[in-house]
């Protein structure tokens, strides 16, 4: 089993997947700002193994993606203390199946070369990919595996967030589930719901056919991905039914990058720090 690790700006997913990303063991959450207290990581992914009955022998490597730089040092020194591997933190150099030519990869977060990379493995190519998360993030791979770019939006919580702040009259809200039904709210929380959820579900399906337009492809040739942390209060309002939803699809990518760049000469994976 790998333990991969995808620190985003408010928590960090920690996951225990087969080394060919097939199999999803367990998905675990804990907070990204726990690195500002002693030993925070420390106490937090010794509970998470802890109650998982997981030993260091079961554990055949570790991997990060992490677009939080503060957290980085903490987090590698937890996961050796607790593991006794050394953690490879993913970079823009690393092996992953894709082509990086046709865009500037100083730009390209890492969490979106990793998903990209996961999906172009699981579902090939040309493929788009919409992380809903703290941003709304799309990248496109097209048919020659390039990575070609894509688009940053807000995200569905930051949105609301947004308006709550900034607006005197309309109150915070927490991204939800809804109901399907009707796209036009009765009263200011439906039509902050309306606006956050299907807007972005209604985002997503425009953004599909301008994707399919712009790399000269039919419509069932694209895929069509989403995944993140919002994923599941936009994916049941899409109205393409080519897409597909895989909450794990940022865990599968950095399965399939540490099995690229950490083999030995038998093509084997080793123990890291071993």
């Amino acid at each position: 089993m790998i333990l991969t690790f995808d620190v985003g700006n408010t928590s960090i997913a920690i996951c225990g997947i087969s080394s060919e990303g097939q199999k999803v063991h367990f998905l675990e959450h804990i907070a990204t700002a726990l690195y500002e207290k002693k030993d925070g990581y420390l106490l937090a992914l010794r509970n998470v193994l802890s109650k998982r009955k997981l030993y260091n022998k079961d554990i055949t490597g570790t991997i990060i993606s992490s677009v939080v730089p503060g957290a980085n040092r903490p987090l590698l020194d937890a996961i050796y203390s607790t593991t006794g591997t050394k953690a490879h933190t993913v970079s823009i150099d690393d092996e992953t199946g894709l082509k990086l030519e046709k865009y500037d990869k100083n730009c390209l977060g890492i969490d979106r070369l990793v998903c990209a990379a996961a999906a172009m493995r699981h579902y090939g190519t040309p493929v788009m990919i919409y992380d809903l998360g703290t941003a709304s993030t799309l990248s496109v791979v097209d048919k020659d595996s390039y990575f070609v770019g894509g688009s940053i939006s807000p995200g569905v919580q930051l949105s609301l967030d947004a308006l709550g702040d900034r607006c005197a009259k309309l109150p915070n809200y927490k991204a939800c589930d809804m109901p399907l039904g009707s796209a036009i709210g009765s009263d200011a929380k439906e039509c902050m719901e309306i606006g956050a959820m299907i807007g972005t579900a209604s985002m997503i399906d425009g953004m599909m056919m301008r994707v399919r337009k712009s790399l000269g492809c039919e419509d069932d040739d694209l895929k069509v991905v989403i995944t993140g942390g919002n994923a599941p209060f936009v994916f049941p309002h899409l109205m393409d039914d080519r897409a597909v939803w895989d909450p794990y699809l940022i865990h599968k990518g950095l399965a399939y990058i540490f099995e690229l760049n950490h083999t030995d000469s038998d093509g084997y994976l080793y123990q890291m720090g071993s």
